[in-house]
């Protein structure tokens, strides 16, 4: 749900999403996205979305990911390849979560991305701007750090090639592949 309504937000048109999770981790995202530009509305586990044709907005004010560390780090790639400016924070428990497995391979693609917690912890601050595809290889099989390398991916220059050392969950090689996208 997070990935679908994060490449909904981008997308061109409207998306109508059934089955959409309703946790309060996910309509943090749904709420990302609504600060972001596009225009989302809901009804239970039905949710329509109207992009932003590839673009996004200055938000207003910083984005709260509640709890949800997936949210903060798939908005995090999502981001780092828009040029907007952009603090990311939530509650305490997400504050105390480490975000430095997808802050280093953001910087090596040239994103200027900081945490602003202790040890490389949330709140982050993202200036988006332009990327660099990279080989990354790492240390652990993760789908976040995965997914938002893709994400931020979907707005780089050149070929970002991530090769993980173990298979981890592929949400988001699947979605890209039902969109289309490289």
């Amino acid at each position: 749900s997070h990935r679908l309504a994060i490449l909904a937000g981008i997308a061109h048109g409207t998306s109508h999403i059934e089955g959409f999770l309703d946790s309060e981790d996910c309509l943090h995202t749904l709420e990302a996205m609504a600060a972001l530009g596009a225009r989302v509305q809901r009804d239970g586990a039905a949710v329509r979305i109207e992009g932003t044709s590839g673009s996004l907005q200055q938000p207003a004010a910083p984005i709260d990911c509640g709890n949800s560390g997936t949210g903060m780090r798939l908005l995090t790639g999502l981001l780092a390849g828009f040029p907007v400016s952009a603090r990311l924070f939530g509650d305490s428990s997400l504050h105390s979560r480490p975000m430095r497995r997808i802050l280093e391979p953001l910087a090596r693609m040239g994103a200027t991305v900081r945490a602003e917690g202790p040890d490389g912890r949330p709140p982050i601050h993202i200036e988006g701007g332009a990327l660099q595809g990279i080989d990354y290889a790492p240390p652990v099989a993760s789908a976040q750090v995965k997914s938002c390398l893709l994400l931020a991916g979907l707005r780089a220059r050149g070929v970002l090639r991530i090769t993980e050392p173990a298979p981890s969950r592929d949400h988001t090689e699947r979605i890209f592949r039902a969109l289309g996208l490289p």
